[in-house]
């Protein structure tokens, strides 16, 4: 399955784009549509065909994963979910969110679900910018079908 051109609209709209190098609210060098700058690469300024570039390998290593691991989803959980991971990323998931990375990998929907609200409770909770809350909310409608 491939995200939709709604999924990457969606993604697209929150993350923005930015073709000078900042640093994103995890402390991370990042830069055109969230790509995170990896270790190997040094920019500084990109074209936004670069950061389309970028952000079509991002959002592929991202379809992989689901592709591998949650073979369940319908067209909009799965427009969700790679919304979720194109910001968390698949390695964070699978050490810092394990009962969330089950849950997808079992297929487990009122869990994912349950997830996705508590993180966006959490993001409530500690008073976080609007970013977060509003992606989560989106998220949650977005794999709820709304």
């Amino acid at each position: 399955m491939k995200i939709s051109q709604k999924g990457i609209e969606h993604i697209k709209q929150v993350e923005g784009l930015k073709l000078t190098k900042y640093v994103c609210s995890a402390g991370k060098n990042t830069i055109g549509i969230g790509h995170v700058i990896q270790p190997n690469e040094n920019y500084t300024t990109i074209t936004v065909e670069k950061a389309e570039e970028l952000f079509k390998h991002d959002i592929e290593n991202v379809e992989n994963w689901l592709n591998k691991n949650a073979s369940w989803c319908s067209q909009h959980e799965f427009d969700a979910l790679c919304s979720f991971l194109f910001q968390y990323g698949t390695t964070l998931l699978a050490r810092g969110f394990i009962n969330t990375h089950n849950a997808i990998v079992q297929g487990n929907k009122a869990e994912v679900l349950r997830f996705l609200e508590n993180d966006f409770n959490h993001a409530v909770a500690k008073n976080k910018d609007g970013l977060l809350k509003s992606r989560r909310q989106k998220e949650i409608r977005l794999f709820k079908g709304e």
